[in-house]
Order: structure tokens, then C-alpha cells, then sequence
């Protein structure tokens, strides 16, 4: 799986149609997570200042960066450090 997105992350550099198929399958998934910061914001449960669109950014980066370069490992450790940290924002 991670080869495979791999591949696909590399073919959209090359390929307009990969990269928009790229960009609906990541869009999705942002808008979701977005979704649920937007609401925290909407409770007043951020802290003062964060940022929604920011913390979508620092989530999906956290992951897409480890899954690509693997410079560390994408598990269940991995997901609770950065729920914690995303957590520490509201």
C-alpha cells in the first residue's frame, strides 16, 4: 500500500490526470477532518488563535510525510502522538 502511494504521489508530479485524482482522494478526506476542527472552532473549544485549515495541514502532513519517506514509523504510536498533539490544540 505505501509503495502504491508512493507511486501515485510520484505519478501526479508527472500526470495532470493523476494529480487530480490525487487531489479529489486527498480533498475529501481534508474536508472531513476540516469539518471536525470547524466545529471545535464553532464551540469555542480552540485555543485562541489555531488555525482549522492549519491543524488539517499539520495532520495530513505528519502522516503523508512519514507513509512517504519513512523515516519513521506510521502506527498506533504514531496515530495517538498525533491526535495528543492536534488534541492540544483545542
Amino acid at each position: 500500500m505505501v509503495r502504491l502511494l508512493g507511486e501515485v504521489v510520484s505519478g501526479a508530479q508527472r500526470e495532470p490526470a493523476v494529480a487530480e485524482v490525487l487531489r479529489d482522494f486527498t480533498a475529501r478526506r481534508r474536508a472531513a477532518l476540516g469539518e471536525l476542527f470547524a466545529r471545535a472552532a464553532a464551540r469555542g473549544v480552540l485555543r485562541p488563535g489555531a488555525d482549522p485549515e492549519v491543524l488539517v495541514e499539520l495532520g495530513y502532513g505528519f502522516l503523508w510525510y512519514r507513509l512517504l519517506v519513512g523515516h519513521a514509523p506510521l502506527d498506533d504510536t504514531a496515530a495517538d502522538t498525533l491526535a495528543a498533539h492536534l488534541a492540544a490544540a483545542t
